[in-house]
């Protein structure tokens, strides 16, 4: 099944931020290659992305997402920092942007149990004008040896900044950042080659 979020017409684009089909970013033999469906699109004035579900890492059905955006002008950051408070800060320029995605690749948004643990690992990659692999290891707590993992790749591009992501469930093993590079690469030198 496939659900779309927003709608492809009537919306306007921030600066900077493409307007090409974001799921065409990744190449239909890549595609096929990892037994994607797909999930999901969405399209905003800051953003715009994909989704599937794919086979990797010995895992089926993994969520795989392609994210695109860019900086909020100063108005929209102003008004969203008002309906948010002082809990979030918006950010407003494309370093701030970057910083932003790759803090939030090891967030954790669920309460851990007194027995469970956040552990992540990163490496800088070579795509775009600067790129961060994050490696993020979560145990909730309710079960000893079971770790769900993501693997997100955040490239800052000119003022576009770009996340490619997929999550592990746990009922495989563990991989290592090195593992997680040769997979999420795989996307990578399509979108980004």
């Amino acid at each position: 099944m496939v659900f779309a979020y927003g709608s492809s017409s009537g919306v306007n684009t921030a600066q900077g931020l493409p307007t090409d089909d974001p799921c065409a970013s990744i190449s239909e033999q890549t595609l096929t290659d990892l037994d994607a469906e797909p999930s999901s699109w969405t399209t905003g004035e800051y953003t715009n992305g994909c989704r599937w579900e794919v086979s990797i890492a010995g895992e089926d059905g993994v969520p795989l997402a392609f994210d695109r955006a860019v900086a909020f002008a100063e108005a929209d950051a102003d008004r969203l920092e008002d309906v948010a408070g002082d809990e979030e800060e918006v950010p407003r320029d494309t370093d701030e942007l970057y910083d932003y995605t790759v803090e939030g690749a090891d967030r954790v948004y669920i309460d851990l149990q007194e027995e469970g643990y956040s552990d992540s690992r990163d490496r800088s990659l070579s795509y775009g004008d600067e790129s961060t692999l994050i490696l993020h290891d979560v145990n909730y707590g309710y079960t000893d040896d079971r770790v769900n993992q993501s693997v997100t790749l955040v490239v800052r591009e000119g003022d576009l900044v770009s996340r490619i992501s997929f999550d592990l469930s746990g009922d495989t093993p563990a991989i290592d950042i090195d593992e997680a590079e040769s997979l999420i690469t795989r996307v990578a030198d399509d979108v980004f080659g």
